[in-house]
């Protein structure tokens, strides 16, 4: 018999995914505070403000799909680089 242990189970991986989805937006966020000294009004342009890198999404955009990682992975390359 099913006991609907499926449904708890796709709940489970919603949240691992919402989860892991915070836990970038925070990390990202943080270093952003820190690359803009504490602006918050450009990390928020930044964040959600075209950029071609990103094939002209928007980093936070990026974040919400999942994908925050290719975006910490942009910003600690652009910091290498600097």
């Amino acid at each position: 018999s099913d006991d609907g242990g499926g449904i708890a189970s796709m709940d489970s991986i919603k949240e691992a995914k919402m989860l892991k989805i915070v836990k970038q937006t925070v990390e990202i966020t943080l270093l952003l505070q820190k690359i803009f000294e504490g602006e918050n009004d450009k990390v928020h342009f930044w964040l959600t403000t075209m950029n071609l890198n990103f094939g002209g999404s928007t980093p936070l955009k990026l974040i919400q799909m999942g994908k925050g990682h290719k975006v910490l992975e942009f910003i600690k390359n652009a910091q290498r680089a600097d």
